[in-house]
């Protein structure tokens, strides 16, 4: 009496060339997905820490009390506010600085993302409008900018 359970020989070479090409298959997948991930996160620190930087420059221009012509661009600035604080701004190697009432500058962007393009350029007042400036700045590769009107 001859049983027949298992497989054979072809039986098992033909599923594990099957799970071969399924493998073969999957796998640069899975690699370009982790590679699209990685490519994401990168981008999504870019903005972060652009936005903070936007934030801060906003919030500081926002209370300018006046603005002084004599800067253009340049890539230091330092901004009298309503409150009698003075705030700095400036590119120090690859990382973009404030510093607030006279005090110690201290990075407002971090190590992950380098800054290699700071600037501030006037914008005089025309006829009844206000004077202004425009900021830019790169963190990466990436060109970031804000302009921002003086009330008065």
């Amino acid at each position: 009496m001859k049983t027949t359970g298992g497989f054979t020989l072809i039986e098992s070479v033909v599923y594990v060339a099957l799970l071969a090409l399924i493998m073969g298959g999957v796998l640069p997948l899975v690699y370009q997905i982790l590679q699209g991930s990685n490519t994401l996160s990168g981008i999504n620190a870019v903005q972060e820490e652009a936005n903070f930087v936007l934030h801060k420059i906003d919030w500081a221009l926002g209370g300018i009390s006046n603005i002084l012509s004599s800067f253009s661009d340049a890539d230091t600035i330092t901004i009298p506010r309503y409150d009698g604080n003075q705030v700095r701004f400036r590119l120090n190697t690859d990382k973009i600085e404030m510093s607030e009432s006279g005090g110690t500058y201290l990075p407002i962007t971090t190590a992950n993302v380098a800054a290699t393009h700071l600037l501030f350029h006037y914008i005089p007042a025309m006829g009844t409008g206000p004077a202004g400036v425009k900021v830019s700045f790169t963190l990466g590769t990436v060109p970031f900018e804000i302009t921002k009107y003086i009330r008065k």
